[in-house]
Order: C-alpha cells, then sequence, then structure tokens
C-alpha cells in the first residue's frame, strides 16, 4: 500500500502478546478519520486483530483474523475466517473460496 501518498499516518508503537503469541502493534491515521490499530504476529507477518475507530460516525469495531491457509501454490497466505464485532452486533465472515487464478482488467481500477 501507498500510505505516503494517500496521506497515511502510521506508527510502530510497541512489541506485544496477543492469544499468547508475540505482536507488533500499529497505529494508522488516514484521511477518512479512522484511526486503526492493526496487531501483526512478529513471526509470521499476518494479521490478527484490527481495531478501527471511526470518528466521523462515532464508532468503533475490532476485526479478529483467524483460519490462515495458503493457495495451491503456497504462495498466498489469507485469513479464512473473519469476526467482525461492534457495540451489540457481531458477524462471522467465513471464506468458502478464494479465485487465485482468474485475472482481472487492471482497466477496471483506473480512475480518471
Amino acid at each position: 500500500m501507498n500510505y505516503k501518498n494517500w496521506q497515511y499516518k502510521t506508527n510502530l508503537v510497541s512489541a506485544d502478546t496477543l492469544n499468547g503469541a508475540y505482536v507488533w502493534k500499529v497505529e494508522i491515521d488516514n484521511p477518512a478519520k479512522q484511526y486503526i490499530i492493526d496487531y501483526y504476529d512478529v513471526d509470521k507477518g499476518i494479521r490478527y486483530k484490527r481495531i478501527i475507530k471511526d470518528q466521523a460516525y462515532f464508532n468503533e469495531r475490532t476485526i479478529t483474523y483467524s483460519k490462515y491457509m495458503r493457495d495451491e501454490d503456497k504462495e498466498i497466505l489469507y485469513p479464512y475466517l473473519k469476526k467482525i464485532e461492534s457495540n451489540n452486533t457481531s458477524i462471522r465472515m467465513l471464506i468458502r473460496e478464494v479465485d487465485y487464478k482468474s485475472r482481472v482488467d487492471k482497466k477496471l481500477f483506473d480512475i480518471e
């Protein structure tokens, strides 16, 4: 991601533990007035948890990532289970399939 050009501000806050694993705690501020805290596994580099505090909507939500699986070529590690929690809401997202083989037309992402 090109955080600098998108005016995101990042800060490596500390090393910590989360569920018995050593993690890096990273703070992110973005132009959409969201304050984000990410927790990354020190050894594996995968994200375990994201906390988003949305100033525009006075909202806070937590996303927990788990059940990481590799694609067939063992190149991409993807979280197949995401749990999103906010106030009195809890949503579990189970990914059944990730298509790594299909090609996407890059023109779909052109911004005019």
